[in-house]
């Protein structure tokens, strides 16, 4: 009789050794199985097959106790997750959790429901079954009523009484298949975006891995002409991805393949019910023909028949996950074409310095598009010298005279303008005058963040809220606590009172419902907003016919700090932002308030000339060999004594001074050396590009230290706090 190894999708270091009983002699790698686990019967994936001679334990084995009526994973899926795991250093478990969420979704026989609110007795609804309804009103897929109540926050025993009064409605539904034959290309594309178009069809029909990197300005058609190259896919009969930062899945953006494709694609992020995701799941293992377009987790679904992967906004940081599995969406989505041996996409803006390094390198290829669609031109950036401006006349506190005498003449002529400032909240500091407190998370080494609207102070690490207050908490003064600093809310105040008759919009990732947002969107687009204020979520995805003018309040904002790309990030925010305006035919305008005007990233926008400023990038990340000419590697330390945490880290940074080649930066504590009641400390690891690493952190992770220290593992960071 022969042995499988059996993955638990869980945190588990080990894969368990299990018989194969006669009955079930067909057993292969890929297939789910039923196993006995301790005291319990539990679900998971044969890794592989050997024979009962290469056994040495001493441990008599346990038979497998049946199969899983469930299709097995791809051995492509397979093999990428071996990859994440050894790469990332994380348990295969964890992955293999990432690759199927819940094991619900092996049950193809699972009904999907369409959940929807019936307008019956809405004279008196609670303030739960208003936030009920609100939420069904457009109606919700999940198979059970136990998943719809998780989905919404709410207990079954609520949804049941709405049930059985009539209030709620389940039919039973399926997702729409996206059409194979899809409305011809909508666009009349100029030569240079016809010859990308053909060269990523091209790629397409090769059915080979090739990386190519789509760099287009904004508004120059990259969304259309990659979405040629997802047609050619469907045509082949194969399945699509396609990787958006998760702020990016917007209506607006989704709506656009809709009209290329006939019908809504299959969405995969975190606002997905468990009942659509179920589905979705299990048309991509049977190999249906399909487009899913989603965040960072879709790259683990696990498809038979991939064609192609597209990484839109290539450059965004949101591509990486902070948290468990820590892992770059851009680069694994590289990595799982490989290993499907199919073509993927990366379009940008604003390239990042690693693809432009690969491009250099001639790992990638690069399709240039130039020119805006039509006769849209590119924007005018000026600069104000913040310096030079009297910072408080006639009421204008954070808005220039320069910034709104244009947002003034924009109001005048009927056209509109944009606010960027990427903080949420009324203020980011709240201080008392008397003694000089400021007001703390109690958990976290993190100020307080006022949110006026919500009347509440909150810790954007955490999301320790409090009630806003007018008593210092230390001294016990009343009246004397003063907001620091502007945050959106503080803007549209001050917006409000420079210019009352201006119809003012906010969006913000904490400001209203999704539902909120896109009506202010679609409110925006038809021209019923004058001024639209926001953060990054404006930034990218959107196109506003009417918008005119763009000004940045705090242009420095992202070029504080010790990270090293701190230039590089706020460059490529900037000018997402700036390319919103001048899309249609009227010359757009951007301006950005700076205390630093002869700061690179100032003078590259201003300019406009890209190429120089990232070469002076490139250099300089060689010069100090940095990546991507070295390889990084965090380890995060945190726990509840501040002493051991620290202790646990020097003891491994001691260990690892011993290994050659290596450059030990640290152990410090973190710039956020508190989060959640959890002291942190940092250590950073440098060493040449081709150095494994892997089994040098395999071992570390195994030495003995304190359970009460937590050693997290982040190769390739993106994140220094």
């Amino acid at each position: 009789m022969d042995l499988v190894d059996v993955v638990l999708p869980q945190r588990l270091t080990q894969a368990y050794t299990y018989v194969v009983p006669e009955s079930l002699s067909c057993l292969e790698p890929g297939q789910f199985v039923k196993v006995p686990f301790g005291t319990k019967e539990k679900i998971g994936l044969i890794w592989q097959r050997r024979s009962k001679e290469t056994y040495k334990g001493d441990f008599t084995l346990k038979e497998v106790s049946a199969c899983v009526d469930a299709p097995a994973l791809p051995h492509q899926t397979l093999s990428f997750a071996r990859w994440v795991s050894d790469y990332t250093v994380t348990p295969l478990g964890l992955v293999l959790k990432m690759i199927i969420p819940q094991l619900s979704f092996l049950d193809e026989r699972t009904e999907t429901y369409l959940w929807t609110w019936q307008k019956k007795n809405e004279k008196r609804l609670t303030p739960l079954r208003l936030k009920i309804k609100t939420s069904l009103e457009k109606g919700m897929i999940a198979q059970t009523l136990t998943q719809l109540a998780n989905h919404l926050e709410v207990s079954t025993a609520t949804l049941k009484a709405l049930e059985k009064e009539g209030m709620i409605e389940k039919v039973p539904t399926r997702l729409e298949e996206t059409p194979i034959c899809a409305e011809e290309g909508i666009l009349t594309f100029n030569g240079e975006q016809a010859r990308a178009v053909h060269t990523l069809q091209e790629s397409v029909r090769k059915e080979a891995f090739q990386v190519t990197l789509l760099d287009g300005v904004t508004g120059s058609g990259k969304t259309e002409v990659y979405q040629e190259a997802v047609f050619e896919a469907l045509g082949l009969q194969k399945q699509v991805l396609i990787l958006l930062p998760e702020i990016a899945l917007t209506p607006q953006g989704l709506a656009r393949f809709e009209r290329r494709f006939g019908q809504k694609p299959l969405l995969w992020h975190s606002g997905v019910s468990e009942g659509a995701k179920a589905a979705i799941w299990q048309k991509v293992i049977r190999g249906t023909p399909c487009v899913v377009i989603g965040a960072r987790s879709a790259l683990f679904l696990p498809f038979s028949r991939l064609g192609l992967v597209v990484v839109d906004e290539e450059h965004e940081h949101a591509y990486k996950q902070e948290q468990g599995v820590m892992y770059h969406a851009r680069d694994m989505a590289v990595v799982r074409a490989h290993l499907e041996k199919i073509p993927v996409i990366l379009a940008s803006a604003t390239p990042s310095v690693e693809s432009l390094v690969n491009v250099a390198q001639g790992k990638y290829q690069e399709i240039q598009l130039t020119q805006r669609y039509a006769r849209a031109t590119l924007p005018l950036i000026t600069l104000v010298d913040r310096r030079k401006e009297p910072l408080q006349t006639g009421g204008k506190r954070w808005i220039g005279d320069a910034l709104y005498q244009k947002l003034q003449e924009a109001l005048e002529a009927g056209q509109q303008s944009l606010l960027f400032l990427n903080r949420r909240g009324y203020a980011p500091l709240t201080l008392c005058r008397r003694c000089g407190e400021r007001l703390e998370c109690p958990s976290c080494a993190s100020f307080l963040v006022e949110h006026r609207t919500k009347g509440i102070l909150m810790c954007h690490q955490c999301g320790h809220t409090k009630p806003t207050t007018t008593q210092c908490p230390s001294c016990g003064g009343e009246d004397c606590l003063v907001a620091c600093g502007p945050g959106v809310e503080r803007l549209k105040e001050e917006i409000n009172r420079l210019l009352p008759l201006a119809r003012v919009g906010v969006i913000t990732s904490d400001q209203g419902s999704v539902k909120e947002r896109a009506q202010q969107l679609r409110a925006m687009e038809k021209g019923e907003i004058d001024i639209l204020i926001g953060t990054q979520m404006i930034a990218k995805g959107h196109h506003f016919p009417g918008l005119t003018f763009v000004g940045v309040v705090d242009g420095d904002l992202g070029l504080c700090g010790g990270d090293l790309r701190a230039g590089e990030r706020t460059y490529q925010l900037l000018h997402q932002v700036a390319g919103r305006c001048g899309r249609e035919e009227r010359k757009g305008h951007v301006m950005i308030q700076t205390y630093a005007p002869d700061h690179p990233v100032m003078q590259a926008l201003s300019s406009g000339n890209r190429a120089d400023f990232m070469d002076a990038e490139i250099e300089a990340r060689q010069h100090f060999q940095m990546p991507p000419f070295s390889r990084l590697v965090g380890l995060i330390f945190s726990g509840p004594d501040e002493g051991l945490t620290s202790q646990t880290a020097s003891m491994v940074a001691a260990k690892l001074a011993h290994t050659p080649k290596l450059v030990i930066l640290g152990p410090c504590p973190a710039p956020l050396s508190r989060v959640g009641g959890q002291y942190r400390w940092r250590l950073l690891i440098k060493a040449e590009k081709s150095h494994k690493l892997q089994r040098i952190l395999e071992k570390i992770l195994k030495e003995p230290h304190s359970s009460k220290v937590r050693i997290q593992i982040d190769v390739d960071p993106y994140s220094f706090l």
